[in-house]
C-alpha cells in the first residue's frame, strides 16, 4: 500500500486525540518499550511510531488529558510537588510528543469521560441499553470536554496537518473543528463496536453525536456491520443519504439557541473499515527476553502435561466471563476424566486501581506477577525513566488524593463479579483435588511481559465477550505461538465470539454465541479434541492474518484513505473555483461555428418551472380537468425554442427525465427531431421525431433484472398508506415515491424509516437510491441517463459542439460526459450551488433567455454584416428585460435576472 500512497507527503504531521495521553513508566525487557495497560492505544502508539520510522510522516504529536494506566485523572501527592518539579514534568511530556488539554479539571474528565461516557454511552455501544440512564449535566460535561479539546488542537494546528480523532469519548469533536477551521482535515476511528439504529435510538443525544460524528472527512470502523448500522442511523435519524462508503450530510447551522440560520454546508464523508492490529514484532521480542522465558519455563514445569485453556477479560467485559465460566463447569460436568487434564487460567482485571493488590482465590504459581498492567507501545525518550507522574495531576486542574474515576464499578457490576467469585470457587470446590485445581483466577492487573508468558503456554484462548469492537488480545495470543523456523509444535486455537470485531479476521476460530453456555462449552470441547494438523492449519491461517494487518499497515490505510480523500477535494475545490458565470457570447459564438451539436436537457432542471407557474395561471376547473385527463401540456414558450432549434439540421437534441415514457411523450408529441430519455435513461427516443407510438421507443434496460421491485413496491404501499399526502409512482423500470406535500415531522420521520429499510434492501439488491426534495427514487443498478447519452455520442462521433443544462439534481454522470478542457463543451447548472459544472446561470429564466437567443440568430432576415460587434452586443450585465413568449426577441439580448 506505501506504493499506493499520495507522493510528496512525507511532510505530513499526525495530531493524535485521544481523550487519554499515552503515559507509563514500565520499560519492557530490553527493547526500550514503554508500555500502556489499554491495548488499543498501545496498538495506536505503535502505529504512528513505525508510519514516522518509515518516513510515511514527517513528524506526530498526542493531544489528551495526563490520566493513569486505568484512564483515571491522576492523583497523588501533586501538592507537595514544586513549581520546578512540574515544569520539568510537563517539559518531558512535550519531548515525548503528548500536549495535555490543561483546562480540562477532575470534575469535568469525571462526568464526561467517566459517567457519560463510560458509564452510559459504552454500556449503549456494547447493547447494555437497560442499564445506562442519560443525565443532562453527564451530556453537558461531555460537550464541554470536547470544546476544550477542540481548542487545544486547534491551538496546535498548522496548515497540513491531518488530525486523527479516537474513541467514543470525542465524538463530536470533529463537527466542533469543522466549525472552528473548515480547511481542515479530520479522521475518526471508533475502537468500540457502533450499534444498531435501533439500539441507537436509545441515546437522547443521538442525533448531535451524528452531527458530530460527521464533521470527519473520514470515519473508520473495526468491521463492515458497524459501518452499516451507522449508515443506517443516519438516514434513520437524520434523512441522510447514505451508501456503503460515503454519507452526504447537509450541515444547518445553528445559534446559540438551537435556531437554525439558514445557512449549511453539504460535504460528503467517507465511510471505511479497516480494523486494527498490533505489532507482531514486539511480542515475539518480549517473548525471546531472558526473563520471559524463565517465566514460561516454570510455567511449563508446572501444569506439564495439562491442556491449557486462557479467558483474559476487562473490567465491563467481566459479563460474559459468567457464561465461559458455566460453559467450563458443562465441559468437566460431561467430561469428568478430563478434570486432571485440563487447566483454565483465568484472568479478569478490576476496572481501578483499587484491585490492583487483590489476591488470587487460590495460591497457585499462575497468580504471581506483576501487579501493574500494561501492553507495548511506541518507544519513548530514556529520559522518563524512573520519573513519577503522579504529581503532574495537579499542574493540570487535576486535584490530588481522591479516588478519581475509581468509583466507575456500579452495583450491578460488583455483583457480576461477586457471582464470578463465587463460581471460581464452587467450581475448584467441586471438581479439584490437592495438587489439582481446573481453574487458576487472576484478579489483577497483568503486566505484558506476564501475559505473553500466558498465551505462550496456553493452548487454547477462550474469547467470548457480549460485544466487542476489536480484542486484541486475539492478536496478541496468535502472536505469541508464532515459532522460528516454522516449527510450530504447539498451535494456538481460538474460540471466539460472534459479536467480537476479531470474529471477521480469524478464519481458523471457533465461533460461539456468547450467550449461550451450551455452544461456549461444544466449542470448549470441539478445541480440546482438535486433530494437530487441523490445529496447524487453523493456526497458520490465523497467523497469515497477524503478521499482514499489523498496526502499522492500520495506520497507512487510513493514511491512504485521508490523503486520497485531501487529494479529491483540492481537485473539486479547483473545480468549484473554475466554474464561472455562462458567457453568452463565447457560448453563441461556439454554436454558431458548429458542423454538428449535441443538447442535452434535464427537462426538472431546465424548464420545470415555467411548467409549474402554467398550472398556478390554469383556473381551478382546468387544473380538474388536466388531472383527471393525466396529462399535461408543455408551456408554449419552451415548445416553441425546442421547435426553433430542432429545425436546424446541425443539431441533435434531447430531453431526459425521470417521467414514464407514455407520459413525457404525450407532452412532447407536438415537437418532432426533439429525442426523448425517460426513466433515467431506460427508454431513448430517437431525435428523428416521436410519431409512430410506443413501438419506436429503445429500452435499453432490456435484460436488466428486475425482480426487486416485487420486495421493493409492497415496502412503499405501506409507507404511503402510512403517510398522508404521499404518492407513489411505478414506472416500467424505476419507482418513485413522493412526499413533497407532507410537512409533518411524522412525516418526515416516516420518510427516513423508508429511506433505512431500503438502504437495507439495496445491500441484498442491484439498486440504487436517490433521495432528493423529499422524492425518493429506485433504479436498477447499472443504468442511468448518463449511460443512454453515451450511446448516443458513440452513435455521433462527428459531434463537435455539446450543451448540457440541469440543476443539483441531475444526474452528475451526465455533466461529466464533457470534457471541461474543451472549449466547445459547455455543461450549465441552473444555480452554482455545490454544481461542479464549469458554467452556471442563475435560473430557468436566464436559460429560456439564453435558448431563444441562440435559436433566433437563424430567423434573422440577413445575418449582421460584422460578426465581431454583433458579439459585443451581447450584454452580459444584469439589465431587466421582460420575457417573450410567443414572439421574437429583438437582438442585442441580454440574460435577465
Amino acid at each position: 500500500m506505501e506504493a499506493l500512497l499520495p507522493i510528496n507527503k512525507s511532510n505530513t504531521r499526525l495530531i493524535i486525540v485521544h481523550h487519554s495521553l499515552p503515559l507509563s513508566l514500565q520499560n519492557v525487557g530490553d527493547g526500550g518499550y514503554w508500555s500502556f495497560h489499554d491495548r488499543n492505544l498501545a496498538s495506536l502508539a505503535s502505529s504512528v511510531h513505525l508510519l514516522k520510522k518509515n518516513n510515511i510522516i514527517n513528524d506526530y504529536i498526542w493531544v489528551g488529558c495526563p490520566v493513569n494506566d486505568q484512564f483515571q485523572p491522576l492523583s497523588g501527592t501533586g501538592n507537595d510537588d514544586s513549581e520546578e518539579e512540574s515544569n520539568r514534568l510537563y517539559s518531558l511530556l512535550v519531548e515525548n510528543d503528548c500536549n495535555p488539554v490543561e483546562t480540562i479539571n477532575q470534575k469535568l474528565y469525571e462526568d464526561a469521560v467517566i459517567n457519560f461516557t463510560h458509564k452510559f454511552l459504552k454500556n449503549i455501544f456494547h447493547y447494555e441499553v437497560s442499564e445506562s440512564r442519560f443525565d443532562e449535566g453527564h451530556w453537558s460535561s461531555y460537550k464541554e470536554f470536547n470544546r476544550q479539546f477542540a481548542n487545544k488542537v486547534l491551538q496546535l494546528y498548522r496548515p497540513g496537518d491531518i488530525i486523527w480523532v479516537h474513541g467514543i469519548e470525542l465524538l463530536t469533536l470533529p463537527r466542533l473543528l469543522r466549525k472552528l477551521n473548515a480547511s481542515i482535515f479530520v479522521g475518526l476511528f471508533l475502537h468500540s463496536p457502533f450499534p444498531s439504529v435501533e439500539v441507537f435510538r436509545c441515546v437522547s443525544s443521538r442525533k448531535q453525536i451524528l452531527k458530530g460524528m460527521l464533521g470527519a472527512n473520514l470515519i473508520a470502523f473495526q468491521a463492515y456491520s458497524y459501518s452499516r448500522y451507522f449508515c443506517q442511523s443516519c438516514t434513520r435519524l437524520l434523512g441522510t443519504p447514505a451508501g456503503f462508503d460515503s454519507v452526504k450530510f447537509n450541515d444547518k447551522t445553528d445559534d446559540k439557541n438551537g435556531r437554525n440560520t439558514g445557512t449549511s454546508n453539504e460535504r460528503i464523508t467517507k465511510i471505511s473499515v479497516f480494523s486494527e492490529g498490533i505489532d507482531p514484532n514486539v511480542t515475539l521480542q518480549i517473548i525471546s527476553h531472558e526473563s520471559t522465558k524463565q517465566r514460561i519455563n516454570e510455567l511449563k514445569e508446572t501444569f506439564k502435561g495439562k491442556t491449557i485453556f486462557i479467558s483474559k477479560d476487562q473490567g465491563e467485559a467481566n459479563e460474559g466471563t459468567k457464561n465461559k465460566l458455566l460453559a467450563f463447569e458443562s465441559f468437566l460436568k460431561r467430561n469428568p476424566s478430563l478434570v486432571k487434564d485440563v487447566v483454565l487460567f483465568l484472568i479478569c482485571e478490576p476496572i481501578n486501581n483499587n484491585n490492583n493488590n487483590n489476591s488470587s482465590l487460590n495460591a497457585s504459581s499462575s497468580a504471581s506477577g506483576s501487579s501493574n498492567g500494561s501492553s507495548p507501545g511506541h518507544s519513548m525518550n530514556s529520559s522518563c525513566n524512573g520519573l513519577s507522574f503522579s504529581g503532574f495531576a495537579s499542574s493540570f486542574g487535576f486535584i490530588s488524593g481522591g479516588n478519581g474515576g475509581g468509583n466507575a464499578v456500579n452495583n450491578r457490576k460488583d455483583k457480576v463479579i461477586s457471582m464470578i467469585n463465587e463460581t471460581v470457587a464452587r467450581i475448584n470446590g467441586e471438581y479439584g483435588k490437592v495438587g489439582t485445581i481446573p481453574i487458576q483466577y487472576i484478579n489483577r492487573f497483568v503486566d505484558y511481559e506476564e501475559i505473553c508468558s500466558f498465551f505462550q503456554v496456553a493452548d487454547i484462548l477462550l474469547s467470548a465477550p457480549l460485544r466487542e469492537g476489536m480484542n486484541l488480545d486475539t492478536h496478541d495470543f496468535v502472536a505469541s505461538h508464532r515459532i522460528k523456523n516454522n516449527n510450530c509444535d504447539k498451535p494456538g486455537i481460538l474460540i471466539l465470539s460472534e459479536f467480537d470485531g476479531a470474529s471477521r479476521c480469524f478464519s481458523g476460530a471457533i465461533l460461539v454465541n456468547p450467550y449461550s453456555v451450551n455452544q461456549i462449552s461444544h466449542g470448549i470441547e470441539t478445541a480440546f479434541h482438535l486433530k494437530k494438523d487441523e490445529a496447524i492449519i487453523k493456526h497458520n491461517q490465523n497467523l497469515e492474518y497477524v503478521m499482514t494487518n499489523t498496526s502499522y499497515l492500520w495506520g497507512e490505510a487510513f493514511l491512504y484513505d485521508i490523503l486520497s480523500l485531501q487529494d479529491q477535494l483540492q481537485s473539486q475545490q479547483q473545480e468549484m473555483v473554475d466554474t464561472c458565470y455562462l458567457d453568452i457570447k463565447v457560448l453563441d459564438k461556439s454554436y454558431r461555428l458548429a458542423d454538428r451539436r449535441l443538447l442535452i436537457f434535464d427537462y426538472d432542471g431546465a424548464f420545470k418551472s415555467f411548467q409549474q407557474q402554467q398550472q398556478q395561471q390554469q383556473s381551478p376547473n382546468q387544473q380538474q380537468h388536466q388531472d383527471n385527463s393525466q396529462s399535461q401540456y408543455l408551456p408554449a414558450k419552451i415548445a416553441n425554442i425546442l421547435k426553433k432549434l430542432s429545425k436546424d439540421t446541425k443539431n441533435i437534441i434531447y430531453v431526459i427525465t425521470s417521467r414514464d415514457a407514455s407520459t413525457f411523450g404525450n407532452l412532447l408529441e407536438n415537437i418532432p427531431g426533439v429525442g426523448l430519455g425517460c426513466e433515467h435513461g431506460s427508454f431513448l427516443k430517437s431525435s428523428t421525431g416521436i410519431h409512430g407510438g410506443i413501438e419506436e421507443w429503445q429500452n435499453l434496460s432490456e435484460g436488466i433484472d428486475l425482480s426487486w421491485k416485487e420486495m421493493v413496491v409492497p415496502i412503499l404501499e405501506h409507507f404511503c398508506e402510512r403517510i398522508p399526502g404521499s404518492s407513489l409512482v411505478v414506472n416500467k423500470v424505476t419507482v418513485a415515491f413522493s412526499y413533497e406535500n407532507c410537512f409533518s415531522e411524522y412525516s418526515s420521520e416516516n420518510a427516513q424509516e423508508l429511506l433505512t429499510t431500503l438502504m437495507e434492501v439495496a445491500g441484498k439488491t442491484p439498486i440504487d437510491i436517490s433521495n432528493s426534495n423529499k422524492v425518493i427514487e429506485i433504479k436498477p443498478s447499472g443504468t442511468g441517463s448518463s449511460i443512454a447519452m453515451k450511446k448516443v455520442m458513440e452513435e455521433n462521433p462527428e459531434i463537435d459542439f455539446m450543451l448540457c443544462i440541469g440543476d443539483e439534481k441531475t444526474e452528475q454522470g451526465v455533466f461529466d460526459l464533457l470534457d471541461r478542457l474543451n472549449p466547445n463543451h459547455f455543461a450549465v447548472s441552473v444555480g452554482k450551488k455545490k454544481s461542479y459544472t464549469k458554467y452556471f446561470v442563475n435560473n430557468q429564466n436566464q436559460v429560456l433567455s439564453m435558448l431563444e437567443l441562440v435559436s433566433n440568430y437563424l430567423n434573422v432576415s440577413s445575418p449582421p454584416t460584422n460578426f465581431h460587434s454583433y458579439m459585443n452586443s451581447i450584454s452580459l450585465k444584469a439589465e431587466s428585460s421582460p420575457m417573450v413568449e410567443n414572439s421574437t426577441p429583438n437582438l442585442p439580448y441580454s440574460l435577465p435576472i
